[in-house]
């Protein structure tokens, strides 16, 4: 028997051997012969396709080969062992994640998977992340490489070639258009997805464009991600459907909803409900070591100092106005569920009870800006230290900055474009006139190598357990050679601190992914 790829059908061959065609096998009466449209089907029969059916399922689906090229880089630079060892083991499959906690550098394991494979690369990435890609492949990849980093020119169809693109365009269709070339003049392209973690919804306009634009123009992709589960296991869920569905049994989203998000009906939703975690380690067993490539810092990088966690209480009680609000929100949720799907979605929340969240966390921020002022000037008095302060609403951050401006602190906010992000992230690695760098966590607390600061003050926090790891690791990361402290500065008997307690539970479950 032997299976062949023509049109889109895989067909079965020498119709005698294959007797009736197998169950999900369709006859087609007019060509006279068993085919099927779904490569789920065809897959189980690997060993009969030739070499067109064969292809077809290796660009469908995850294939492992060992890699047997040389790694290179430039000769006065030395990756570290388990950068070598990440892109290997990407090399050695057409599809992986590179689930690698911040700061293990990522982007110098893309240059070298660049590096070795020669051809040319499309390297998506957030828009604040684009100029440090750029400075990544500049600096590892030696003095032929090309870099492009604009929609509006097209780069040429040379090796090697590395076009940087933010994702907030990867819908364009001039971006397709120019996808579609490279897949028909430059089949060995390589797609690498930076912070794959963004990709959580396949409704999403952006998580379409990934799946339904690019995926299906490449051979071999690369996911990375230092946080590829930031809250809940459903949000693996579309890279794991879209390219690795056999590590997970070709489960559909519902079987894998209750499998591993602790899938319930919601009765108040009249919906089912998946966003919990069940079945975690077993999940891990599934992707560890054939799709996903988990480093954690603590088992790398021997030599990184310690981070501690604490909480600091900047008050008791809070003022009458917000702590009516606050007990306003605990009668409709528990702490448990304001971390869970309702949060993130808004799911299930009346306008009335949307606007009283949103305006207890922005006007709670407000208030910790203030009373964390005295707090953040006896750190900076009574020492020498670097500081990463981090806050969300613009409010609250506009009250830092005037009330640290003897420190001339530098500030990065939605609104700080991105090459003013870059220079001022290299005037506080720098500059020693700078000590304190204020951030919001979209717009700084992925991407950027703050390694001077020594301690962390965290005036307020996300609600999804990844995204406040994310931000951490700016200052605890390669390159940092002393002791980090993070501080969450909360009020003792606040929802924000209650949260807080469920958070860092929640992370016990999260980090086995």
């Amino acid at each position: 028997m032997k299976i062949t790829y023509n049109a889109g059908r895989y067909v079965a061959l020498d119709l005698p051997e294959f007797g009736k065609g197998g169950p999900n096998w369709i006859w087609d009466a007019v060509k006279r012969e068993w085919y099927t449209l779904d490569p789920r089907v065809a897959l189980p029969l690997r060993s009969y396709c030739d070499g067109l059916a064969a292809k077809e399922l290796q660009r469908t689906f995850l294939s492992h080969d060992p890699w047997t090229g040389a790694l290179r880089h430039p000769p006065h630079l030395t990756p570290r062992i388990f950068q070598k060892y990440a892109a290997l083991f990407a090399l050695s499959r057409n599809r992986s994640y590179l689930a690698l906690d911040p700061g293990l550098g990522k982007g110098v394991i893309a240059v070298l998977i660049q590096n070795a494979l020669g051809g040319p690369m499309l390297y998506v990435c957030p828009p604040y992340l684009v100029l440090t890609a750029a400075e990544e492949f500049k600096k590892w990849g030696g003095k032929t490489l090309a870099i492009w980093t604009s929609l509006d020119l097209a780069p040429p169809f040379t090796t090697p070639t590395v076009w940087i693109v933010p994702d907030s365009q990867i819908h364009s269709g001039e971006l397709r258009r120019l996808v579609g070339e490279w897949k028909r003049l430059r089949p060995d392209a390589t797609l690498v997805v930076d912070e794959a973690h963004r990709y959580v919804h396949l409704e999403a306009r952006r998580t379409r464009a990934l799946f339904q634009g690019l995926v299906p123009a490449f051979r071999r992709i690369v996911f990375m991600s230092g946080t590829p589960c930031p809250s809940r296991p459903m949000e693996l869920w579309p890279v794991l459907s879209e390219c690795a569905p056999e590590t997970i049994d070709f489960m559909t989203e519902s079987d894998y909803g209750r499998r591993y998000c602790g899938g319930h009906y919601s009765e108040q939703k009249r919906a089912w409900d998946f966003s919990r975690s069940s079945n975690v380690q077993e999940l891990a067993d599934k992707l560890h070591g054939t799709f996903m490539l988990r480093l954690r810092k603590d088992d790398v990088l021997t030599e990184l100092p310690p981070k501690t966690e604490e909480l600091v209480f900047i008050g008791d009680t809070l003022p009458p106005v917000l702590a009516d609000l606050d007990a306003k929100i605990l009668r409709h949720y528990s702490p448990e569920d304001l971390v869970g799907r309702q949060l993130a979605t808004r799911a299930g929340l009346t306008e009335d009870e949307d606007l009283a969240l949103s305006t207890y966390r922005r006007e709670l921020e407000t208030l910790k800006a203030s009373a964390s002022l005295k707090f953040i000037h006896g750190v900076l008095a009574n020492g020498d230290e670097n500081v990463l302060v981090f806050g969300y609403h613009k409010e609250a951050m506009a009250l830092l900055v005037k009330g640290l401006a003897k420190y001339n602190p530098l500030v990065i906010t939605g609104q700080t474009p991105m090459d003013v992000r870059h220079a001022r992230v290299k005037a506080f690695q720098n500059d020693p006139a700078h000590r304190v760098f204020l951030a919001n966590y979209i717009a700084g607390g992925t991407g950027y190598t703050l390694t001077k600061a020594t301690r962390i003050i965290r005036v307020a926090f996300d609600w999804v357990p990844g995204i406040n790891d994310q931000a951490g690791d700016r200052a605890h990361r390669i390159g940092q050679t002393d002791n980090v402290l993070d501080q969450f500065l909360v009020y003792r008997d606040s929802v924000d601190c209650k949260v807080l307690q469920v958070i860092q539970r929640k992370r016990q479950t999260t980090r086995i992914l």
